[in-house]
């Protein structure tokens, strides 16, 4: 079996918090592999290499294909964009995106605050679906030309160096701020603010396009928790599980088989800086995964394992054999700035 590992905020941490200290099994794969980088900056960048999307509209269709993993509605024919719920703080020279993760939003606060911009934008032909408190929807009949970024790049920076363009950009600039302007002076923002919860004052456009006609398969087998993957597996006709359900020694692969697991729970410390959060969850999955895979690899029900750990300019790549591991003398791998 050839076994991937996506593990998004990987790297990037403070010099003191050296991943041989914190998760000594991974460091030893990352230690003994080969070393390489690949050119995507993001999940969603990596998922379009790694999946082989050829044209425009498919490099922007995630929206569709994690709504396909949402069994929430069959896209369809339609059109699809994400715009999931942010708080957007402004501080004295820029604007500092928050995304639904801090946000601890109810499924009763996301359906009324899409029923009221469905209402608003009804004559525009605009369908919201609020599949889960921080993943929001809208499908439309017309194409949308806009050009995005996920989420996942611009969670804890400035806004401005991440805005969208495209043919539609005046367009849905203006809906954008319709909708902020509708969710100020919602009731559920009013809610919130006097409880001391941060207000939902703002959407991210992200993932616009159709569901693409199918995608090469990759992989026989992604183990993840998301959406967007579970698209992904129905696309390419992968068993999917849900890490949540995932144990690794009750599963048999055949030595053939290419499985993905994606651990992306690293990915929003980093982005916000909760660096002792971050320590904690990579230590859990150093002894939750890595300590079992270890010695998978050795005994050969491993062929191999690669990790890929997309980062702020670019993904480390580094594939460890069975045999790699013998090259005792490599040193234990630490972040490098």
């Amino acid at each position: 079996m050839q076994c991937d590992f996506l593990v998004p905020g990987l790297l990037g941490a403070p010099s003191s918090y050296a991943i041989n200290d914190i998760a000594p099994a991974l460091a030893k794969l990352m230690a003994r592999g080969s070393f390489s980088t690949e050119n995507v900056a993001s999940t969603e960048a990596w998922i379009a290499q790694r999946f082989r999307f050829t044209s425009v509209e498919e490099t922007h269709s995630f929206a569709a294909i994690a709504l396909l993993g949402e069994q929430h509605a069959v896209p369809g024919a339609s059109h699809w964009l994400r715009a999931d719920p942010v708080h957007l703080s402004v501080n004295r020279d820029h604007v500092v995106l928050l995304d639904g993760s801090q946000l601890e939003i109810t499924p009763m606060e996301a359906a009324a605050l899409c029923q009221s911009m469905q209402a608003h934008f009804a004559a525009d032909g605009l369908i919201f679906h609020a599949a889960h408190p921080e993943r929001w929807y809208i499908q439309s009949d017309h194409p949308i030309a806009i050009h995005t970024n996920p989420p996942s790049a611009v969670r804890g920076r400035n806004v401005a160096n991440y805005w969208f363009d495209g043919a539609d950009r005046a367009l849905w600039q203006g809906r954008l701020s319709e909708m902020q302007m509708l969710l100020h002076a919602h009731p559920v923002n009013e809610a919130r603010e006097e409880a001391g919860q941060l207000a939902i004052n703002g959407v991210w456009f992200w993932g616009a396009g159709a569901l693409p006609d199918g995608l090469r398969q990759i992989y026989s087998h992604i183990i993840a928790h998301n959406a967007l993957f579970a698209g992904l597996a129905a696309l390419t006709q992968a068993r999917y599980t849900d890490t949540d359900e995932f144990h690794w020694a009750s599963l048999a692969f055949a030595m053939s088989d290419q499985t993905l697991i994606v651990l992306d729970q690293l990915d929003k410390f980093a982005a916000y800086g909760e660096w002792h959060a971050w320590r904690e969850a990579l230590a859990a999955l150093d002894k939750g995964l890595f300590e079992r895979a270890l010695p998978a690899l050795r005994n050969g029900k491993i062929r191999a394992i690669t990790i890929h750990a997309p980062d702020k300019n670019h993904a480390a790549k580094i594939t460890t054999t069975r045999y790699d591991l013998l090259k005792f003398w490599r040193r234990d791998f630490v972040v490098e700035h």
